[in-house]
């Protein structure tokens, strides 16, 4: 929708994507946190369990276990602040 608004549209219609451009991008905003709003009180608040794999994924990683790739041995940085 961005690239046909954004290229189609303003080489042919410039004064209409003047006036336009910016009730779009207000719309395409809002439609997108009303989406939020509804998926929250249709799927999250009534109690419902999502578990699929990109929900779960993150738990077997290095980051998500906390532990490190290599073990620092000392102090990270020169040994003497000064």
């Amino acid at each position: 929708m961005s690239y046909i608004f954004n290229r189609h549209i303003k080489s042919r219609f410039m004064p209409w994507w003047a006036k336009y451009n910016y009730v779009l991008s207000a719309a395409l905003d809002s439609s997108v946190a009303i989406s939020a709003i509804v998926i929250f009180f249709c799927v999250v608040f009534p109690g419902a369990e999502l578990n699929w794999w990109g929900n779960t994924v993150n738990s077997g990683t290095i980051d998500g276990m906390g532990t490190s790739l290599r073990a620092i041995n000392g102090t990270f940085g020169p040994g003497v602040w000064s």
